[in-house]
This record gives C-alpha cells, sequence and structure tokens, in this order.
C-alpha cells in the first residue's frame, strides 16, 4: 500500500511538472525601441599648457593666458566661479628627440571646464568667439551629453514604445498560430537574466554608451561643426498566456 501511493505522488508530480514546463501555455515576445536624441547639455574644457625656460615665467605666462580666457568667457555671460579647475601641472620639461634627452625649462598647464545646457546657437556663438582669442597655448574639446532629466524622458518614451511592439509582435505569433491571447502572465524589465518556466533565458545585450565626445581646432567658422545624436536603446519581455484555440 505504501509503495503504491509513493508510485501515485510521484506520478502526479511528473504530471504538475510537466504542466509547468508546458511553454506551449505562453507567448512570449520581446519588444525593442530605439531613437537618436540630440544631447541637451555640453561639458566646455579648456587646457592652457605653457613651456618657459624659467619656472617664473612659465605660472606667469599660465596666469596670463588663463586669466585672457577667463575674461573672454566672462563676455560671453560665463561666470568665473561656474567654471571648474580639474587639474595643475608644474615640472621640468624636456625633449627626448632622437633618444637625447634636453631641458628645455618648465612646463606647467591647467584644464577647466564648464557645463551649460546646450544650445545651438549659443554653443556657435562660442565657439567663433574662443576661435577669436588668439591664445596660442590653448586647447578645447567638447563633451556632450544627456541631462537626468532628459534620460528619465527617453526612458519612459522608449519603453512605451518597446511595450507597444511587443504586443503587436505577440498578436501576430497568436495570429499565426491559430491561437487567441490570453492576460499578461508577466512583465520583464531588468538587467539581470529572465527566469521563466523555471529556466534561465540570457537577458539582452546592454545598450551603448549614451556619451559622446571630440577634440577640435577652434575652426574659423563654426557652422562647420557637425553635431551627433546619441543613440538609446529600451527592451521589453512581455509573456501573454494561451486561453484557447480560436
Amino acid at each position: 500500500m505504501k509503495k503504491l501511493l509513493v508510485l501515485l505522488f510521484v506520478s502526479a508530480s511528473l504530471q504538475l511538472y510537466s504542466q509547468t514546463e508546458n511553454t506551449g501555455e505562453y507567448i512570449a515576445a520581446i519588444g525593442k525601441a530605439n531613437g537618436n536624441y540630440i544631447p541637451d547639455m555640453v561639458m566646455l574644457q579648456f587646457e592652457i599648457k605653457v613651456v618657459e625656460k624659467k619656472q617664473k615665467d612659465a605660472v606667469t605666462k599660465l596666469n596670463q593666458q588663463t586669466n585672457s580666457l577667463l575674461e573672454r568667457l566672462a563676455k560671453l555671460g560665463i561666470k568665473q566661479e561656474e567654471i571648474k579647475l580639474s587639474n595643475y601641472y608644474l615640472n621640468e620639461a624636456y625633449d627626448y628627440t632622437d633618444n637625447k634627452t634636453k631641458k628645455l625649462g618648465f612646463e606647467t598647464s591647467q584644464s577647466l571646464e564648464y557645463e551649460t545646457k546646450f544650445i545651438k546657437e549659443k554653443f556657435y556663438e562660442f565657439i567663433d568667439s574662443i576661435s577669436k582669442a588668439g591664445l596660442t597655448s590653448l586647447s578645447f574639446s567638447y563633451e556632450m551629453s544627456l541631462s537626468d532629466s532628459m534620460k528619465a524622458e527617453i526612458k519612459k518614451e522608449l519603453i512605451i514604445k518597446a511595450t507597444k511592439e511587443a504586443r503587436s509582435l505577440a498578436q501576430t505569433l497568436a495570429d499565426a498560430s491559430n491561437v487567441k491571447l490570453g492576460n499578461i502572465f508577466s512583465i520583464e524589465y531588468t538587467g539581470n537574466r529572465f527566469d521563466l518556466y523555471g529556466k534561465l533565458v540570457p537577458p539582452p545585450p546592454p545598450p551603448p554608451m549614451e556619451s559622446y565626445s571630440c577634440a577640435i581646432a577652434a575652426p574659423k567658422i563654426s557652422s562647420n561643426i557637425s553635431i551627433e545624436g546619441i543613440n538609446s536603446y529600451q527592451e521589453v519581455r512581455i509573456v501573454y498566456r494561451i486561453i484557447n484555440s480560436k
């Protein structure tokens, strides 16, 4: 009698497990959405580098160049307290041409950063102004990025699009299979591994990095600068139940 009960229990367990593993009761669809967005923030980066025979002369020239830059920025409405000092360097300078060491004097440099909202017209005006400043020791670069608020808006927009695509794809699969979609079994939006029907399913690849950076020499005509958008990507997995055949 005990053996019979054990066999019945094992049989019932196998049937229940088989039903749980029956992936034919579900339709899983992954909706994807992506877009290209013009960044709303720009980080302006300046580096002034000076080499002189005497340390005092190098520091003096660096300060003069820096003050000229700050005056130019002030005319553009940029306050000095809004500019951050990101790096300062002072050391002996050498020339290693032809494997020979020759002391040139002293090299000093400092890097400044200023982050602001990206406005196309003002950005071009800024480039033109820096180009005309005549600062021979100045190197300039910029880095575009998305603000936190814009990232949130884009994320929401793309998730909605991806969700609609997943629903449309699931409906197409159901129609092609002559079945009817039921209610939603699960909605998955995660960077971890999906766990579906007791099986681990690898997640989609991560979206590309949302950053863009390039170094430029100050151009004569700012309109030659092309502003590239940042790609953003979202993915949603939705699992629907199949309620019956059509």
